[in-house]
């Protein structure tokens, strides 16, 4: 505290980050074996510090930054010809102590082409949840082989944390950093934020996955809800 009271009002703040960091790369080390130097503490700790002067900047609407005129579709949309859309969410089951994310891929008439749904185990927090959701199903499309995919999700933070240089230090950080390299070698692959109206298929499959593991699913193999809902958006 007396080394506080010296320093200037603008300085206070770095040593508190600079702590912080410290802090971070101490448990990467313990819990993941993961070492880091000097300078990327520091280089992390100036970083985390413009972020969270740019968040206390009350000029800047959050809500609105990094989208596009593309964002924030209400209903769903056909992809164009040769496209594919690929629509993904997550869900938290609080009581049964699992969350889950699904994706759901239709091609340019709107058909069904393939589903994935994933449940785990533990509690997540949902924009967690989201990120490793669109995790999955970048790693799924990538699997498939499939080119000009649309994904959508309904997080406007993932799309935010997507679109941003910033690397966030934390494990939905991480998560989002896992996306970017996964984006970075599929330049076919476009991602967008929509409104939970426009992601019905994959909200309803997500709310249905809260105790099977993984598994990959058809036409066939639809509840009645999600097929509904399928039927509803190509109305």
């Amino acid at each position: 505290m007396q080394f506080l009271a010296r320093l200037d009002q603008d300085k206070i703040p770095r040593v508190f980050m600079l702590l912080w960091a410290v802090w971070f790369r101490r448990n990467e080390w313990v819990w993941r074996n993961k070492q880091g130097s000097c300078f990327g503490i520091s280089l992390m700790a100036e970083s985390s510090l413009q972020a969270w002067v740019q968040a206390q900047d009350r000029s800047i609407a959050p809500l609105h930054h990094f989208l596009s005129p593309e964002d924030g579709r209400e209903s769903w949309s056909k992809p164009p010809l040769g496209y594919l859309k690929v629509n993904v969410d997550a869900a938290n089951f609080k009581e049964a102590s699992t969350f889950s994310f699904a994706g759901v891929a239709r091609n340019h008439e709107g058909v069904l082409m393939e589903a994935f749904s994933v449940c785990r185990m533990g509690s997540v927090s949902p924009e967690l949840g989201e990120a490793m959701g669109v995790r999955e199903a970048l790693s799924w499309i990538k699997r498939k082989n499939w080119v000009q995919v649309l994904l959508e999700t309904d997080s406007i933070l993932v799309v935010q944390a997507l679109r941003s240089s910033c690397s966030l230090p934390s494990y939905f950080g991480r998560v989002i950093d896992e996306c970017k390299e996964l984006l970075n070698n599929m330049s076919s692959v476009l991602i967008n934020f929509v409104k939970r109206s426009a992601n019905g298929a994959a909200h309803a499959l997500a709310k249905e996955s809260s105790f099977v593991a993984e598994r990959s699913l058809f036409q066939e193999d639809m509840s009645s809800l999600v097929l509904d809902v399928l039927i509803k958006d190509c109305c």
